[in-house]
């Protein structure tokens, strides 16, 4: 399948999936089913980093509903992941969620079986809404998935990025 890459938004063109930063800690994993019940431990793996960097309160909410959202992107019938167990950590079935701190912001990348038309997902309301909520935010279709990452500074971060 060829890899497929959209920017984010029509203001700012990044022409590819910015490389992931080298992690001050290893990057958590979770894999869950493909199952609404399940993406609480998503969201609750995402309040701890935030507040591990010091994020406030709205900037945690914030942090926990993307990646609520980007998980929802995968869910559902219109979907097209298979509700069901997941075969281990390696899995390729259900969601896989990756979340990483370096520099003063937390990435989080949830991917899931590939779908041809996931670029449709673009435009809705969901990713509106993630636009809305996190600094960055990018997907692609790559080795028989599709990724959807997302990027949150922390309030340090954002000033240090100010100073240089």
């Amino acid at each position: 399948m060829p890899e497929e890459q959209l920017p984010h938004s029509a203001v700012t063109v990044p022409t590819t999936v910015p490389p992931r930063a080298a992690p001050e800690t290893e990057p958590v994993r979770l894999a869950i089913p493909a199952d609404k019940d399940f993406v609480i431990l998503a969201r609750s793996v995402a309040a701890h980093l935030g507040a591990r960097l010091g994020m406030s309160v709205e900037e945690i909410d914030d942090l926990r509903l993307a990646v609520d959202e980007a998980c929802c992107l995968f869910l559902g019938r219109s979907a097209g992941v298979a509700a069901g167990p997941v075969d281990g950590p390696c899995s390729t079935r259900g969601l896989m969620c990756e979340f990483a701190e370096a520099g003063g912001t937390v990435a989080v990348s949830v991917s899931a079986p590939a779908r041809d038309d996931f670029g449709r997902q673009v435009g809705t309301f969901g990713w509106c809404l993630l636009e809305s909520l996190v600094d960055g935010l990018w997907w692609r279709t790559r080795d028989g998935r599709t990724e959807v990452r997302l990027v949150k500074l922390s309030p340090s971060a954002g000033l240090a990025l100010f100073r240089r």
